[in-house]
């Protein structure tokens, strides 16, 4: 056990982080911290420069705070988000065919020039509870808004 506050910690893993890239050893640095606290870090450093949102009347996302950056996204993923930005209180995946209508009409506003035959399709994918489809929309939307987020960063 250390007497080591919580804040000299981080003071002495802050020192040998310097030393590590220094030595140009990122590789050890990267096998030290690990990938799952990587991406832990990643969020949390996206936590902290968090904008305020827009959603325009024809449903463009911008990050007000970021020089009215618009986040592209294809209809699907847009639809996925604009459903779980709607219900702040949160979906549970398996409840998700409850929401189906109102994920179908953001679907519709957002692709007004795909077959609606086809956005109803993959609404019916998202809301089946044995598929993967939704999983994979909602881990693409974290990953473009992770994206952006470290873009803006080093901007």
């Amino acid at each position: 056990m250390t007497d080591r506050t919580p804040e000299e910690i981080a003071v002495e893993l802050s020192q040998l982080v310097r030393e590590l890239v220094a030595a140009g050893r990122n590789d050890l640095l990267l096998r030290a911290i690990g990938v799952s606290v990587l991406e832990e870090l990643r969020i949390e450093a996206a936590k902290s420069r968090l904008s305020r949102l827009l959603v325009t009347k024809d449903y463009r996302i911008i990050l007000v705070d970021y020089g009215n950056k618009e986040v592209e996204m294809t209809p699907v993923h847009k639809a996925v988000y604009l459903l779980f930005l709607n219900h702040p209180e949160g979906i549970e995946f398996k409840k998700l065919c409850e929401y189906r209508n109102e994920l179908l009409g953001y679907y519709m506003a957002t692709a007004k020039l795909m077959d609606k035959q086809t956005i109803a399709e993959s609404v019916d994918m998202l809301v089946d509870p044995l598929n993967n489809s939704i999983n994979e929309k909602c881990s693409r939307i974290k990953s473009i808004f992770l994206n952006i987020m470290v873009l803006l960063q080093f901007s």
